[in-house]
């Protein structure tokens, strides 16, 4: 599977993602690559690392813990911080089918801004504390999308009422378990690639094409099986791309 992450961006801004479980922050270098610099569950040592930058703009993208990012821009702002703080909304090139936009995640919404003028038809994979898969036409349409539980959360539905079974992080091996705990943890990665394989079937039959892109993000894409006839472009900080490209187009 391919990997890039190749933007025509500013480099004078600090992107921030506040996930459900971690932050990440990244920002882009002078040959126009998108360079992670940090990713830590930490609210102080990401304080700390931004305080240490000669980079005072922020753009923050947030879909945890609400009173965190609040109190992250309050403090940056007292230490002289311009902080820019994203939500889903209305972007040249990008159409929904929501009836209202402000239901849409911010983080699915910036995946869909990364790819949004590329051409052609998209469906965009996301697997983190959640699995989302999206699909984008050619014009930057969105069709309408899937919510499921992540490889941890499926496992959690499992395991929470026994204090004898844990969730298991790392990648399965195999395809079946030889335990309880292995059988679960095999169980909900098949369940994973079942809704990737059907997710692929649906987007064959909606964009009547197989010239379409597939792009995989998040840190639950490990738990996938790699053995597939399809190309996929792994982009493991999609959300981070959209950020670069909404700084673009309007700051």
């Amino acid at each position: 599977m391919a990997e890039r992450s190749v933007l025509e961006h500013r480099t004078d801004v600090v992107l921030v993602e506040a996930g459900n479980t971690s932050w990440k922050v990244a920002t882009c270098t002078g040959a126009d690559e998108l360079q992670l610099q940090l990713r830590t569950s930490n609210i102080v040592e990401l304080r700390d690392w931004l305080s240490g930058q000669t980079i005072k703009t922020v753009v923050l993208a947030s879909v945890g813990a609400e009173q965190e990012a609040v109190t992250l821009i309050s403090e940056l702002q007292d230490l002289g911080f311009e902080v820019y703080r994203v939500q889903t909304g209305e972007i040249d090139g990008f159409s929904h089918c929501y009836k209202d936009i402000s239901h849409l995640g911010v983080d699915r919404w910036l995946t869909m801004v990364a790819v949004k003028d590329v051409g052609k038809p998209s469906l965009i994979i996301d697997i983190g504390t959640a699995f989302t898969a999206d699909w984008l036409s050619a014009t930057g349409e969105h069709l309408g999308g899937w919510i499921a539980p992540g490889f941890a959360l499926m496992q959690e539905s499992l395991v929470r009422r026994s204090a004898r079974l844990r969730v298991q992080d790392a990648v399965p091996e195999g395809i079946i378990g030889q335990g309880t705990e292995s059988a679960i943890a095999t169980g909900c990665a098949a369940a994973l690639d079942g809704l990737v394989n059907y997710a692929i079937e649906y987007a064959d039959e909606t964009f009547a094409t197989k010239e379409y892109d597939i792009y995989l993000t998040g840190g639950g894409v490990r738990h996938l099986k790699q053995e597939r006839s399809r190309n996929f472009l792994v982009r493991p900080h999609l959300v981070l791309e959209g950020l670069a490209i909404w700084v673009n187009e309007n700051l």
